[in-house]
């Protein structure tokens, strides 16, 4: 079954250019994938982390082929692809304007984590089936690998904030883009351009921890990870197209 919404926008997801940032297109996104899950499974996302489970995301591969602005009035298309049982699924995501102008595309790779058990566990056929899979998947075959460099052109500490850490009682897997683009130049001249994402999540950020954002520009391509002492916490690819 493909969801859709119509997006409501806020103030706090435009920059002073009128274009929407970055981690408020991942968002949108994720806050219609909570729709989609709360009208499929009749259960409210923050109940079901409560009674025991929670849904982790652990990648992002999104394409925008033109940054929505504050004049755009938006529609989220998402649907569920995969077959059970299974360790993980994939959330495939379109942004359209009025006209039907394709905005923004995504993918989002997600796991079903037991709370009691502190482990991943397998998604089973009953759940599954709750979201009425469909065929289609927006990006075909696995997502490319984020592989980082071993000569870093930036760095920047981070020190996280109690206002970082979300319901899962670490930081919210938006925040690191927004850690991200901390280290990139002032405005850069890619943010007006076609953007790429790609993000792979390796363990989580909890409040106090002193991270360290590094990152190296390689042609169009950022190339950013998000360390706690010498691991690799997040890994980023910012590309402009």
């Amino acid at each position: 079954m493909i969801y859709r919404e119509a997006v409501q926008v806020r103030v706090e997801d435009f920059d002073q250019r009128g274009n929407m940032m970055p981690s408020s297109v991942l968002k949108l996104l994720e806050n219609a994938s909570c729709h989609h899950s709360e009208a499929m499974t009749k259960t409210p996302v923050l109940a079901e982390r409560f009674e025991g489970t929670t849904w982790l995301l652990t990648d992002w591969q999104v394409e925008i082929d033109r940054i929505p602005t504050y004049r755009d009035t938006l529609t989220i298309e998402t649907w569920i692809t995969g077959k059970a049982p299974c360790a993980k699924t994939y959330r495939n995501f379109l942004m359209l304007d009025a006209s039907g102008e394709l905005l923004v595309k995504g993918q989002a790779i997600l796991v079903l984590y037991s709370i009691e058990e502190r482990r991943i566990v397998q998604i089973n056929e009953e759940l599954l089936a709750k979201y009425q899979p469909e065929q289609r998947i927006v990006f075909g075959g696995r997502l490319p690998r984020v592989i980082l460099p071993s000569v870093w052109d930036r760095e920047l500490p981070i020190t996280v904030r109690k206002s970082d850490i979300d319901y899962n009682g670490h930081v919210h897997n938006t925040s690191y883009l927004d850690f991200a683009m901390e280290l990139l130049p002032d405005r850069p001249a890619e943010y007006e351009k076609l953007w790429q994402l790609r993000i792979a999540y390796k363990a989580s950020l909890k409040y106090g921890d002193e991270a360290v954002v590094k990152g190296t520009q390689e042609g169009n391509c950022w190339k950013i990870g998000i360390f706690c002492g010498d691991k690799a916490y997040t890994m980023l690819e910012i590309t402009a197209r």
